[in-house]
Formats: structure tokens, sequence, C-alpha cells
């Protein structure tokens, strides 16, 4: 009986050395003057060379001389009889043998072994299907051939694998298809790397020119109607994915791939699907993975077509709005970014949920190390204090921040249920307003002109009443609004922007919320002042109104902070505002705001007294240092 002692890979430089997948651990079935069998063409090799070099296996052999003679040998595998070796085993012998823990617990039976990137793969069927452990010392200490068991040592040996004991992790099969296989040679690397040789991922590179015909191995032709360019041949590819499509998955059985398996065609086009991640998350629910990468102008149109309605799940999906000469980046792109998904993949799994694109969607914050400071940049001083709260909403505000600026499509198509108050209060700060019901919308928050009275009037009248308490007369609250909230009195406070500030919020061209502040020399009223705890020199926080439907989004909390900034700009070191002491929401509203309860007076409404409470904000500290 004859077994694969290696498999020919690419060729490597110009005098007829290749690339040798190696598959026996037997020394001696590779040495120079060994003879090995080429299955399938009913000749032989003899091996003049072999080497390694930066951890690949070259040889060269006796028959080939050139590269053009190495690449002709392409994937074929070379055989030598069975013969016994020290601590080894063929798949034959391993299939059927009970897989179990050191404590004997039965994990599945040995169904066959499978090559990886670094060593075999032990293919272990359980109940919730067949998983690939990588057949090292470490995690099967054990092979009985004669007793009938394999054991598996994973707990101890690595963490990573006990979700595939347990059939709870995900693998997926990659399969890349190109004219230039060895573009993908970096997934060997890093994480990549160490991910195929645990077992999360397969990845398999194949040369299109392979299924290809004729002298040249041509894959393209001219364009049918005329154009610049060569489009690549339907008939090729199609050749291509089926025997591809065709490869075997995790075997529920002896008889093939069970029915769930989940096959995924992807096509890298500018014209195709904008790869978001979660796109990617989708994408990591499947168990294969095939890329077309197209070349030149691109793959006949009827592939995508023709296997689209044979029932496979065809993706066009593209990385940017640019063009690139062929596909093979966009299919690494795709390939890592699903891969890194996968359970066991990353390290510390809570780098997937801080990342951009993650959790609610947002981009990721700034990240600093050391040193300390950096060309006079220093570390914002948050990070250095140990208050994980405080760091963990600066961390996310500056997302936020980031997203609304570089982004503003992603602000306005958040996850609207995974944004808390704070949240919505940063979006409106960055011009993103959520409401309670509804569609996100931009909102710009700006100071008010005289040609806003009108509709500052009319928002006044909305919103005012339902400030008061449910006692108060329906009477008194519109004999206050005639006189006090008229257009001809917003109007003629816009008009003097040194003493009264007006912050209006417009959405949709529509005022849906404004503040009114009076700054400068006895801006606070007579009855509220209280030496030591209002003082008379304090700017008036006078009105922050906003229509129902916006309450809870953000835009009071953007308003009344950039009214705090305006009053300190003034030169005001505090803000003074009164409240009737019935709104115990309002009153909440302001002391999140850094507003203190220091006094009480009574408030004229309509000619009805009513009793408030005056709240007052410092806005700087001795050092005269703004207050956060």
């Amino acid at each position: 009986m004859q077994l694969t002692a290696a498999i020919v890979g690419p060729a490597h430089g110009l005098r007829g050395e290749v690339i040798l997948d190696v598959r026996s651990d037997d020394p001696e079935v590779l040495t120079p003057g060994a003879r090995l069998d080429v299955a399938g063409r009913g000749t032989a090799v003899t091996v003049r060379s072999i080497r390694v070099h930066k951890d690949r296996v070259l040889a060269s052999f006796e028959e080939c001389v050139s590269r053009e003679e190495a690449e002709a040998l392409r994937g074929a595998r070379l055989l030598v009889e069975e013969h016994e070796e020290e601590d080894a085993w063929y798949p034959h012998q391993l299939k059927g043998l009970a897989a179990r823990t050191r404590s004997g617990e039965v994990l599945g039976t040995v169904s066959g072994l499978t090559p990886g990137a670094a060593q075999d793969l032990l293919l272990v069927k359980t109940q919730a299907g067949t998983v690939m452990v990588p057949f090292v010392t470490q995690l099967v200490p054990t092979v009985d051939v004669e007793g009938g068991f394999v054991v598996i040592d994973a707990p101890q040996a690595c963490s990573t694998i006990r979700p595939f004991l347990s059939g709870t992790a995900s693998s997926v099969r990659f399969d890349l298809i190109s004219i230039f296989p060895d573009y993908f040679a970096p997934l060997t690397l890093s994480l990549m790397g160490k991910a195929e040789d645990a077992g999360l991922v397969s990845v398999e590179a194949h040369d299109l020119r392979e299924w290809a015909t004729g002298k040249h191995r041509s894959v393209d032709d001219t364009p049918y109607g005329g154009g610049a360019g060569m489009v690549m041949r339907a008939d090729v590819w199609a050749r291509a994915l089926d025997e591809v499509l065709a490869i075997p998955l995790r075997t529920g059985d002896e008889d093939g791939t069970p029915a769930s398996s989940r096959r995924i065609l992807a096509i890298p086009t500018p014209s195709g699907t904008p790869l978001t991640q979660p796109l990617v998350e989708d994408l990591a629910c499947a168990d294969q993975i095939i890329v077309a990468c197209g070349r030149y102008e691109g793959i006949d149109a009827r592939v995508a077509q023709h296997y689209r309605g044979a029932g496979v799940e065809v993706l066009e999906f593209s990385i940017g709005d640019y063009v690139l000469n062929g596909s093979e980046v966009a299919a690494m792109v795709l390939t890592e970014a699903v891969a890194r998904l996968l359970d066991g993949f990353m390290g510390n799994p809570d780098s997937l949920v801080e990342e951009s694109h993650s959790g609610a969607g947002l981009l990721e914050y700034p990240v600093f190390t050391k040193p300390r400071e950096f060309r006079s940049l220093e570390i914002p001083e948050v990070l250095l204090g140990g208050n994980h709260a405080a760091i963990e909403r600066w961390r996310r505000d500056r997302a936020i921040e980031k997203t609304a600026a570089v982004r503003p499509d992603i602000a306005l198509s958040l996850r609207a249920d995974s944004l808390g108050r704070e949240d919505r209060a940063a979006l409106a700060a960055c011009g993103v307003a959520y409401p309670r019901e509804g569609a996100a919308r931009p909102v710009d928050i700006r100071s008010a002109e005289a040609g806003d009275a009108h509709a500052l009037s009319a928002l006044a009248a909305r919103t005012f009443p339902e400030a008061c308490p449910p006692d108060l007369p329906r009477e008194a609250i519109d004999a206050f609004i005639a006189a006090e909230l008229s257009p001809d009195m917003f109007e003629a406070v816009a008009s003097q922007p040194g003493r009264y500030r007006i912050l209006v919020a417009e959405v949709d061209g529509a005022l849906v919320g404004y503040t009114l502040t009076v700054v400068g020399k006895g801006a606070i009223p007579d009855e509220c002042v209280r030496p030591g705890k209002v003082e008379a020199d304090a700017a008036y926080l006078s009105k922050c109104y906003v229509d129902a439907p916006w309450r809870g989004s953000g835009i009071a909390d953007t308003l009344v902070e950039r009214a705090l900034a305006d009053a300190a700009q003034c030169g005001h070191t505090s803000v003074a505002l009164g409240t009737n002491r019935a709104n115990k929401h309002a009153q909440a509203f302001y002391k999140r705001h850094g507003f203190r309860r220091r006094s009480t007076r009574t408030f004229d409404v309509g000619g009805v007294l009513n009793h408030d409470v005056v709240m007052v904000r410092h806005l700087t500290g001795a050092d005269g240092r703004q207050l956060a």
C-alpha cells in the first residue's frame, strides 16, 4: 500500500526547486537519492536536494531543472510504500479509534486525519459534529492503536481547543482562487497562522490556471461588444468552482457533508455590496467561503448568475470606492476580517468588543501608551487617575466624537437601544439627535436671530405649560405666555446679544429647543441673591425648554452645556436658575449638569405666586481653570 509522503507546492526560484508540504514523519523518505512515485501520472522523481528555508521545506528533483518543470509538478502527491515509523501512524490506522480524556470521558470517534499549515489535524466525530484537533503530543499524548483509543488532553495543553471538543466553536474553510496564489502567503503569519495551526481556520490557495486548457492555459478573452481590457472566462471559472464547491466539509457521517453546511461564493468587485462589520459577522457563521479573485476587467457576469441560480449563496462585495489591479487584496481583507471573529482567534476576546464598528457600531476611541509625554503632547489626565468609570466614559465620548466627525453616516444609524443617556448627550453635542421614537436626525445648535422670534414664541407656548405645576390655573399660564413669551419679546431680546444670549436647537428646519441666558452686571433677579450662596454677579439661566418628542435625545444637555460655556466666555464664574420646587425631573436634570440647590424664591406666573428652588453651577475654580 502506498501512502503520501509529500505534496508538491509552488515553484521556488528559477532552478527547479519546489516548496514541499511534508506528510511523513520519517526523514528517510525525503533524503537525497530517495525515489518517489507521482500519484496518477505513472512517473517517479528522485530527490536531488532538500533543505529548510524560513520554516519551509524546499526540494529539488533530478527530473526538474527549470521553474517550468517544477510548476508542472505542482499539486502532485509523492508516494512511498507503507512502512513502520517510530511514533507515527497512518490515517487508516487511526480511523475508528475512540477519542477520550485522561479520565476516560469519551469525546467522540476519530474519523480521519487532514493536513494543517504546521501539523496534521486529527478529525474527531462528536455529537456536535466533526471537529479538528492539532495532532501534536501536547494535545494528543497517547495513541494506542491496539487498545483502540487516543487520549486528548486539551484542557491542560491548549485552552483554545476546549470549544471544539464541546462543539461550540465555529471554524471556517477559506478557498482562495487566483492566478497568483502566492499572493496569499502573508495569511500564514501572526494570528492567522496560529489559528490555522489550531484548526480554527483552513486556508487553501488555488491556482485558477490549473483548470485552464490549451497550450498557454489562458483564463481570459476579449469582451463581447468591444471595449478595453480582457474578461476572465466563465468556463474556466466554472470548472474551478465546481471542484472546490464539491470539497467535503465537516462530515456528519461516511456519506459526506451535512445539509446544514453553509457555503458562500464571494466575488470581490468595486460594484459589490460594501463589506461592513455586520456583514463580516454574518460570514463568520459560514462553513466554507470561496473567494473568486478576478483580474483584468473582471469575471464574466454569468459566473455569479449561474451559481446564484443553482442555489449557491453568492456575495459580490467591495472593500471601498476605488479600483485595484486585482481582487487578491480584497480576498485577504475578507479572510482576516472573518477569521478574527471565530472563537479562540483573539487572545483577549474583549478586543473584539471595544474596536471600531463593534458593539454600538462606533469607531474606536484614541489609545495611548508610554512615553507619558511625546513632543509636548501629554496623555489625557483622565487616563492617569485610575477612575475606571471615568475612563470608560471618556473613551466612549471620544469614540462618539470621532464617529460623528469622520463617519456621520454611521453616527446617524447606530443601534438606538445601545445608547444610554450620556451617549445621547454626547451625540447631540456632535450634531446628532436620537429621539425617543423615530430615526436620528442632524441637529444644529446655534445662536438665535431676529427672524426666529415667531418660531421661538410658538416653541415657548408649547413647552412652558408642561413645566408648570398641575394645580396652576390655565388662565394664569396663558397670561404669562402672552406677556412674557410673545414674538415681540423674543425679537427684542434677540436684538440685545450683549445682555441676552439665546441658543436654539434646529432639526429639519424647525426649532425644537432653546435656552435664554441673561449675562452681565445685574443679570440675576434680586429675589434670587443670597450672599455666600447665590452671588449677585452670577449669570442667570432664565429658560431651557425642549419639545416633547426630543426630550431624552441629548438636545437639552447640549443646550445647557453650551449656555454654561457661553456664560463663562462672558466673564461669569457661576450661573443661577430657578425652577418650580414640584418639578423634580427638572431639578434632577440640572443636578446632572453640576447645579446645586442654594436657596428659594417666589415666582409670579400670571398673577399667581409659585415657589421655586434656586440652583447654582460654579464655572471656574480658584485657579481660574474651567471646571468639568
